[in-house]
C-alpha cells in the first residue's frame, strides 16, 4: 500500500512539473538576456565614446603650443613686415620724386631736338622749291615702301611744289592718285589722304613737331622710325 501511495505521489508530481508554464519561464529569460546585452552594449559604446573624447582632447592639447607659436610669430613678424613695405614705398616715393623731373627734362630734351631737326628739314625743303618749272613729281618713297609713287602731271607737280613753298592749301590728281597740301600742327604737309588724317597711306610731315610725322604706306599717327624721301624733276 505504501508502495503504491509513494507512486501515485510521484505520479502526481510529475503532472504537476509537467503543468508549469515553461513558455513564461522561457520568455523572461530572454528579456534578462536582452536588458544584459543592451547593458553590455552601452558600457561599450560608452567606454569608445571616452576614448575618442580622449584623443580629441589630447590632439588639441598637442596642438594649442602650435597655435601659440603661430601668434606669437605673427605678432612678431608682423610690425616688422609692414615697417619693410612702408620703407619699400618711401624709397619708391624718393625714386619718382628725384628721377621722375630728370625724366621729365630728358624728355622734352628730346622733343626739342625732334621738332629742331624736323623744322630743319622743312626749311630746307623749301628753300629747294624756287620758282623753277617741275616736270613730275619724282618719287615718294620709303623704308615700308621702296617702289612707292609719283606724279607726272606738270601743272599738278608745280601746283604742290607753289603750295608747299607758300604753306597754301591745294588738291590735285595726278596718275590716280589725289594729292593734298595744307597745315598741320605747325607747317605744312603733303599727303595722298586728307590733310592731318590718322590714316594709312602716304603723307610727310616735316614739321610737325611729335611723332605722327607722316608715313610711306604705313599709319601716320604714332608713326614707326621710319626713312621717307621726296624728289621733285
Amino acid at each position: 500500500m505504501e508502495n503504491e501511495k509513494h507512486i501515485s505521489f510521484i505520479a502526481s508530481l510529475t503532472e504537476i512539473i509537467q503543468s508549469l508554464p515553461l513558455v513564461t519561464l522561457t520568455f523572461d529569460f530572454d528579456q534578462k538576456l536582452n536588458r544584459l546585452n543592451k547593458l553590455i552594449w552601452k558600457s561599450v559604446r560608452v567606454s569608445a565614446m571616452d576614448q575618442k573624447q580622449r584623443r580629441q582632447r589630447l590632439q588639441q592639447q598637442q596642438q594649442q603650443p602650435q597655435q601659440l607659436q603661430k601668434q606669437l610669430q605673427h605678432q612678431v613678424l608682423h610690425p616688422r613686415l609692414q615697417l619693410v613695405q612702408q620703407q619699400q614705398q618711401l624709397r619708391q616715393q624718393l625714386q619718382q620724386q628725384v628721377l621722375h623731373p630728370r625724366r621729365r627734362l630728358v624728355q622734352q630734351q628730346q622733343q626739342q631736338h625732334q621738332s629742331a631737326h624736323q623744322e630743319y628739314i622743312h626749311k630746307v625743303l623749301l628753300a629747294v622749291f624756287n620758282q623753277q618749272v617741275y616736270v613730275q613729281l619724282g618719287h615718294l618713297f620709303g623704308t615700308y615702301n621702296t617702289n612707292g609713287i609719283n606724279a607726272t602731271n606738270s601743272v599738278v607737280v608745280n601746283a604742290i611744289a607753289t603750295a608747299l613753298r607758300t604753306s597754301s592749301a591745294y588738291s590735285g590728281t595726278s596718275n590716280g592718285v589725289t594729292w593734298y597740301v595744307g597745315t598741320c600742327g605747325s607747317g605744312m604737309e603733303l599727303a595722298s589722304t586728307a590733310v592731318c588724317a590718322c590714316a594709312t597711306g602716304y603723307s610727310i610731315r616735316p614739321c610737325i613737331g611729335g611723332l605722327n610725322w607722316g608715313g610711306v604706306d604705313s599709319t601716320s599717327c604714332s608713326a614707326p622710325s621710319q626713312v621717307m624721301t621726296l624728289s621733285f624733276q
